[in-house]
Parts: structure tokens; C-alpha cells; sequence
């Protein structure tokens, strides 16, 4: 799948959560980020009540811009990005800063398998397994 993106490399992408609902989302591709992030309004409309507040058996460590934070994780049931589907990925949840213009975060708990070039003087990202 090839994509044009603006200033950032960003996708469209579903996530389908526990409670079987099926969500569109703006979503910055990072392969630097160890994690993918969801924001916490989001999981719960995806159906993930627990393990709020973070507990620690069930939470990552993650650095902010205002420190390091202990965040919940979830297990989403499934994310499609384009043709291709990804089952039970782990995403942290920790809301991301408005101005980003992004809904979530892909990082590489999603990104390690896949293939990924993405070109910055064309703006286009490619994605394929």
C-alpha cells in the first residue's frame, strides 16, 4: 500500500476493538516510538475499561515531554491499516497533546512487521508485509 502523506507521515487506519467496534483514525507513523499509543477517550469507546488508572503488571514506562509517565496497556483486537490486518496489537494508552492533529501512534509494536519506506522529499510512505 502507497501512500501520500503532507508534513508528517501519517495514514488512515481502523482500530476494532474488545466490544467489536470499529473506529477510523488519523495515525502518525513512527518507527522510532517503541510503542503504539492510543489516547484514553479512545480506548474507552473501543471497549478497554480496565487497567485504569496504570497498574504496574499491566503497564509500560514511557518518557513525556513533562517527565516519565506510568501508562496502561491494551491489547487491540484488531488494526487495519489499507489490505493489510494486524491481530491483537499492544498499545499504550496516553493522551497526545491536541495540536498534533494525530489520533493515535504507531509504533513498533505494529511497525516490526511490516515493511516500511517512507520518502520524505516525495512525501509518500509505502506499506506491505
Amino acid at each position: 500500500m502507497e501512500t501520500r502523506f503532507n508534513n508528517f507521515p501519517t495514514i488512515f487506519m481502523k482500530l476494532k476493538g474488545d466490544n467489536g467496534k470499529l473506529r477510523e483514525y488519523c495515525a502518525l507513523i513512527s518507527p522510532s516510538a517503541e510503542y503504539s499509543i492510543i489516547p484514553q477517550p479512545d480506548a474507552y469507546h473501543l471497549g478497554y475499561t480496565t487497567g485504569f488508572p496504570a497498574r504496574p503488571e499491566g503497564s509500560r514506562m514511557m518518557a513525556t515531554c513533562s517527565g516519565y509517565v506510568n501508562a496502561p496497556t491494551i491489547v487491540v483486537k484488531e488494526v487495519q491499516v489499507g489490505r493489510l490486518s494486524f491481530k491483537n496489537v499492544e498499545f499504550v494508552v496516553h493522551d497526545l497533546p491536541q495540536e498534533t492533529h494525530f489520533d493515535v501512534v504507531l509504533g513498533r509494536t505494529i511497525l516490526q512487521d511490516v515493511k516500511l519506506e517512507i520518502d520524505y522529499k516525495s512525501h509518500t510512505l509505502k506499506i506491505e508485509r
